[in-house]
Parts: structure tokens; sequence; C-alpha cells
């Protein structure tokens, strides 16, 4: 019978999967360090729930630390998510296609985002 634990791909591929992760990651590495009302609005519809878990998950996977100063903590990207932010960025382009209404505040942030990526 074969271990039934995980192996680094199968965690990789699962965090990747997230919902919310790929973008808000992209979103940080365009913008450069952002505060968590930034990341709110650029990722309308968003919930600030669904953004603090996303934070938290990243954070914790070493994608992204806190830059924290006497008034506010923002988001950086790490070199780790930066690489991750480089392999997705062909699977954001690809997907932004599938978005068909050009007023989805998605879409929008998608195409600024992806206009400023490499």
């Amino acid at each position: 019978m074969k271990n039934q634990s995980s192996c680094a791909a199968q965690d990789a591929l699962s965090l990747v999967s997230k919902k919310w992760l790929l973008l808000a990651l992209n979103s940080i590495a365009v913008y450069g360090p952002s505060r968590y009302n930034q990341l709110l609005e650029r990722l309308s519809p968003i919930s600030p729930k669904g953004l603090a878990d996303v934070l938290k998950l990243m954070e914790k996977s070493g994608l992204i630390h806190k830059d924290k100063d006497e008034n506010s903590i923002r988001y950086a990207i790490t070199s780790r998510g930066s690489d991750l932010d480089k392999a997705a960025l062909p699977l954001l382009k690809w997907s932004r296609p599938f978005c068909k209404d050009e007023n989805c505040s998605v879409a929008v942030e998608m195409d600024g985002q992806l206009s400023k990526s490499i």
C-alpha cells in the first residue's frame, strides 16, 4: 500500500488553486506593497473575509510578508511569491478572455495588472 502523505508538488498545486490567490498575488506584484483596503478595492468583489483568508495563507506559505510601520501594514511580495507570479502570468493571460463582461471589476483590474506585468 502506498504512503498517503502528500508531496510538495501536490501541496503547491493545492495552494495555487485557492480562490483569489493568484489575482491577489499578481496585484501585489504589479502595484508593489499594498494595504489591505487597497487590495480589497482592486479585487472587488472579494469579500473582506476572503481577502483576509488569502492574505494569511500567502503569508504562511512565504509568498508575501507584512511590512509594518507605525501607521499601517503593507503586504509585500517575497522572492518565492515573485517566482510564482511569473509562473502564473501565462495562466492569468489565458483565463482573461473567459470573462465576457467588460464592466466586470475583476476583468478591468486584470486588464490593468496584465498590461503592467512582464
